[in-house]
């Protein structure tokens, strides 16, 4: 991907986000490390818990297969990249599901978005033409506030598009690596109390990946579905995770046991998020 561009399983022939000038990086430092470091958390709502949670707690999750392909999704988004109909239609599945449950639920909640700082152009090699290569050093993340009290799709639309064209441009993804590097020189005394303070702001994570271009196998079974579950941060307990392998895209949630219990995240998705997927290419479709 393009330095500071989540993935939105486009190809490198498509569109290109616009190249940040040194100045506006400059320009922006400074706001973005507040944002990362200094920023009030999230409060305490349906998908983040207000203490910090072992990792050895029980979780539930649950996974479901989009029955349209991503070639079907991206013909469907129009002038919208497929991050932006991917991600609208994560913010309204979650405002769904915050007003079924009747749950108190932020306006605006945070989603710690992971990124890769890999050139886009390398997206458009198979694994076997470019090695992927093992660890982290190539990663940033960027804070998406998400539309979740947004209950119409092309307000959904409209609302992520603006803000992650906000975040192309941004220094953030790259401040964010800069600081885990300086983190890891901290002491392991400090950096816990620093890490306290700084590590568990947003109410989720969620990652967007799309895997290299062709096949990929478990031995000689090509795959179709892709979904992993990771313990718990801290407060930050729910992950949403979108992979797009072999063109077809898998939809997965896990989170702690006490936020939300195994028939609401079966329902996230299996039936929110499809549901809203929909709403959102028939929107962007006719635009």
């Amino acid at each position: 991907m393009k330095k500071g561009v989540a993935s939105d399983g486009s190809s490198s022939r498509e569109r290109r986000p616009p190249k940040p000038s040194l100045a506006r990086y400059a320009r922006e430092l400074l706001p973005a490390l507040q944002r990362m470091l200094l920023s009030a958390s999230d409060a305490r709502s349906m998908l983040k818990h207000p203490r910090l949670i072992p990792p050895t707690e029980p979780r539930t999750c649950d996974w479901a297969s989009v029955p349209m392909s991503v070639d079907e999704i991206k013909a469907a988004a129009g002038t919208y990249t497929v991050n932006d109909v991917l991600m609208a239609a994560l913010s309204l599945s979650i405002g769904r599901l915050a007003a079924e449950r009747k749950s108190p639920f932020p306006d605006e909640p945070r989603a710690v978005m992971w990124v890769s700082l890999r050139p886009l152009a390398e997206a458009a090699y198979t694994a076997a033409e470019r090695p992927i290569p093992f660890g982290a050093a190539d990663m940033g993340s960027a804070f998406l506030a998400l539309p979740t009290n947004v209950v119409d799709a092309r307000a959904a639309l409209d609302a992520v598009r603006q803000r992650v064209a906000d975040l192309i441009v941004s220094p953030e993804p790259l401040v964010s690596n800069l600081i885990l590097r300086v983190f890891g020189f901290l002491p392991p005394a400090v950096l816990r109390v620093v890490w306290r303070l700084a590590a568990f702001k947003v109410t989720l994570s969620a990652s967007n990946m799309r895997l290299p271009a062709g096949e990929i196998k478990w031995g000689n079974r090509a795959l179709h579905e892709l979904a992993f579950m990771v313990p718990a941060q801290g407060s930050v307990a729910t992950f949403v995770c979108l992979v797009t392998i072999n063109n077809r895209l898998t939809v997965s949630m896990n989170c702690g046991k006490h936020i939300l219990p195994q028939d609401a995240v079966t329902k996230f998705a299996h039936v929110h998020y499809l549901a809203a997927l929909r709403d959102v290419m028939a929107t962007a479709k006719a635009s």
